[in-house]
């Protein structure tokens, strides 16, 4: 696109967060306008810090029933956008996971949505999955959240991430990993081709809160591992794979190989080099 039309989009961004709700004053910060660089007049910003919550107007705005309906034709708008700006594409995407409150808005629209909270002891991770795999509109929403939350999590520093609040406090992470380990892994297990786009940014995510997990440890001990009940099948389904065969098992093993206990990887290593050496 050209810069003409970058800054149209760019504008629209501020523009539909207005139209979302999020555009009062407890969430923006007060900054000297960009247009004119040493002006008196003063203009509103937001600027997202994942230690900082939105404020107190815009969360009755997104917890009124009508907000994801009156959202919905906004977030066809940015997913149309970021499809087809190419080369601008992260230009937009910055522009809208660090200028508006996008991130918590959309998440106040998955969970009023799929009306189960993103906790493990509601057992809801299936509800979840049914929700964002079979309902084309809450999909949309899932994707573009999950491409604008993946995208501020690149500049968010350790000490902000272990004490954010928005668009979720620490404790929603790990319910939210736990989560997306067991969908990606039942996506590549399944090999399935009508969800690509979700696997490959939830993979993605996955593997940022893993690597912070690595740098700063904020999980509990073996939580990247699979449960018993998907360590078993996929136990058996490597047990019954055909030799270079790239099946699901096998998917697994290189887009997520930290759910498989450290031990069993290093097994799995050793009879594959043994199977080549018989080759030789």
């Amino acid at each position: 696109l050209s810069p003409v039309c970058l800054g149209s989009l760019r504008r629209a961004a501020s523009i539909n967060a207005e139209y979302m709700g999020i555009h009062y004053e407890d969430d923006y910060d007060e900054k000297s306008s960009p247009r004119s660089p040493g002006s008196p007049s003063q203009s509103r910003y937001y600027d997202y810090r994942a230690s900082k919550g939105t404020g107190d107007l815009t969360k009755k705005f997104v917890s009124h029933p009508n907000f994801p309906h009156h959202a919905y034709s906004v977030i066809e708008f940015y997913s149309s956008a970021l499809a087809s700006v190419g080369t601008q594409r992260l230009t937009l995407l910055n522009s809208l996971s660090f200028s508006t409150p996008i991130l918590s808005c959309l998440w106040s629209i998955l969970l009023a949505e799929i009306r189960v909270p993103m906790n493990e002891k509601y057992n809801n991770h299936h509800t979840w999955s049914e929700a964002i795999l079979n309902n084309p509109a809450v999909r949309k929403v899932y994707i573009l959240f999950v491409k604008c939350y993946s995208n501020a999590l690149m500049v968010v520093e350790r000490e902000e991430f272990l004490s954010q609040v928005n668009p979720f406090p620490l404790e929603t992470v790990q319910h939210f990993s736990t989560f997306l380990k067991n969908m990606v892994f039942i996506l590549l297990m399944n090999r399935d081709q009508d969800n690509t786009e979700i696997l490959q940014h939830s993979r993605i995510l996955l593997c940022q809160f893993y690597a912070r997990d690595c740098r700063r440890q904020y999980c509990k001990e073996n939580h990247w591992l699979l449960s018993k009940q998907y360590t078993k099948r996929w136990q058996g389904e490597w047990s019954d794979r055909k030799e270079g065969e790239a099946d699901g098992p096998m998917q697994v093993l290189q887009s997520i190989p930290f759910v498989i206990p450290f031990r069993e990887r290093v097994e799995i290593l050793r009879s594959i080099i043994k199977e080549n050496r018989t080759k030789v």
